[in-house]
């Protein structure tokens, strides 16, 4: 087994994470959660979340289990979500790998991961899962992929305008080489991933979306591991969000304080479930 992917350590990084990354539509959890009870009754006692991060995709599912376990390999991302004011009582987190999951034998109803399951080795990975789950119990694997971004008023040449200045900054000479080989899972929407599990599933019919203003946006871009990398490898030069938000702001023929300024990120959403068989 391969040592775990560290990508987002450090309380800088996972604050920003906490911060500027997104939480899922609730249709999303509400399949997930549709698709567990078709087999497997009631009452829902727990359920681990793996590569929780935050926990912006853990908190979710509150309403539907009695315990929730958030499951990170960073202690900088645990901690961020232990420090969380919108904690909810039901919910623990734990630092540990998805490939080494710190839960007993045959005790979880769900095991989910959300835009995770290409930083774990993932053959160990369903084979932990396996290990966890209860039988009927239910795994389910999300990510949503690339967001391509538009103002919010109905310009479409800005919005194309926009969507090249976005895509130039992901994949240009700046921060492409930094990006992680795993990337391309994102980039592909997880097309080489399945759940080894007989009748699993593959439902791309989500999508993620999300409105914010412009310093929310260059928030978000600031979370990138790319980024980080790119900065933590040349620390005296210049930070490329600077020049993004200069030429963000004559895309956006910005007139008004960015505070003001809206703009929307759209992105398809992959999920994966399946159901865990009876002996």
């Amino acid at each position: 087994m391969a040592a775990p992917i560290k990508l987002f350590e450090g309380a800088a990084h996972a604050g920003v994470y906490l911060k500027y990354r997104p939480t899922l539509p609730q249709k999303v959890f509400k399949r997930i959660v549709d698709y567990l009870q078709e087999k497997h009754s009631k009452p829902f006692k727990l359920a681990v979340d793996v590569g929780c991060g935050s926990g912006q995709n853990t908190r979710p599912l509150t309403p539907y289990f009695e315990k929730i376990i958030g499951v990170d390999v960073s202690e900088a991302q645990i901690a961020a979500a232990l420090k969380r004011e919108d904690k909810p009582p039901n919910v623990e987190y734990r630092t540990g790998q998805g490939e080494k999951i710190p839960i007993p034998d045959n005790s979880v109803s769900l095991v989910t991961c959300f835009q995770a399951a290409h930083w774990l080795d993932y053959t160990a990975y369903c084979k932990e899962v396996d290990r966890v789950l209860q039988p009927s119990g239910c795994m389910a694997v999300c990510t949503y992929g690339n967001f391509v971004p538009e103002a919010c008023d109905g310009d479409k040449t800005k919005d194309a305008r926009l969507q090249k200045l976005h895509t130039d900054f992901y994949r240009g000479a700046l921060l492409g080489p930094h990006w992680d080989d795993r990337r391309k899972h994102i980039d592909n929407l997880y097309a080489e991933f399945s759940i080894p599990y007989q009748g699993s599933i593959r439902d791309d019919s989500l999508q993620l979306v999300w409105e914010m203003n412009v310093p929310s946006y260059i928030g978000y871009l600031s979370s990138w591991s790319a980024l980080r990398t790119c900065l933590k490898k040349n620390p005296s030069n210049p930070n490329p969000l600077d020049e993004f938000q200069d030429r963000l702001k004559e895309v956006l023929d910005a007139q008004t304080e960015l505070e003001q300024i809206k703009v929307r990120l759209k992105a398809p959403i992959v999920l994966l479930l399946g159901r865990k068989p009876l002996p």
